[in-house]
């Protein structure tokens, strides 16, 4: 039982990448496609080091801003995407020994809107190699989660693992931050419904064994024989 248990909870993270992975490639495509648009359309950007730091905003044409808010609605899901699939999106940029400054951290997905990082301007082509390493790497996840979901040895432990993650999958689907998995309460959910699914799984396994033991209910013998009384 404790077996079942600890193999059930510890399928949990395993089976989030067979939840998100199916998803994911689609998911960074679309986000790429939008990226690409809003570089299209977005104005040059005329300002320099000072009007930054005072809080200038970049330019932005009437094609470009609803671009811009669709890509911050998908940031959110597509770092969390990130961080499951293990795709490093974050950099430091080091300044020189003269300068003083401290070391700049910095994430490529925030530099698509804004990519000035202190004097810094990200190239697109690190932030677009970027999103296709996590297309890549979302393909390649989503094709060993295909091949999983067709051996059926993994369904004892994934079918359970499903139904743990199944409230947190609409939790998010509605809107909620990928980080409310992460919190403690989460956690705890996750601990409890595994030890009821494994206690119900037991309680079965016992059940058909104890019935099969004993074998089928005795027959009488009047209608063994096939006679009437």
């Amino acid at each position: 039982m404790l077996a079942c248990l600890v193999a059930v909870y510890s399928a949990v993270e395993e089976t989030m990448d067979v939840l998100t992975s199916l998803l994911a490639p689609r998911f960074f495509r679309r986000f790429k496609e939008l990226v690409e648009a809003y570089w299209e359309f977005k104005p040059p950007d005329p300002r320099d080091g000072w009007s930054i730091r005072d809080g200038k905003s970049a330019p932005e044409s009437e094609e470009s801003r609803p671009l811009r808010e669709q890509i911050n609605h998908l940031l959110p899901e597509a770092e969390a995407l990130a961080s499951e699939l293990g795709v490093p999106i974050g950099g430091t940029i080091l300044p020189d020994r003269i300068s003083g400054v401290h070391p700049l951290d910095y994430s490529f997905f925030d530099a698509v809107l804004e990519p000035h990082v202190g004097a810094t301007v990200i190239d697109r082509a690190r932030i677009g190699d970027v999103i296709d390493r996590c297309i890549g790497t979302a393909s390649r996840a989503r094709k060993k989660a295909i091949c999983r979901l067709l051996v059926p040895l993994y369904w004892i432990i994934d079918i359970p693992a499903l139904l743990i993650r199944l409230p947190f999958t609409i939790l998010r689907a509605a809107g909620l931050p990928p980080a409310i998995e992460e919190h403690i309460a989460s956690q705890i959910v996750k601990v409890v419904m595994a030890i009821i699914l494994s206690l119900v799984a037991g309680y079965l396994g016992v059940r058909a064994g104890l019935k099969g033991v004993s074998g089928p209910p005795p027959q009488d013998p009047v209608e063994a024989s096939g006679q009437t009384p």
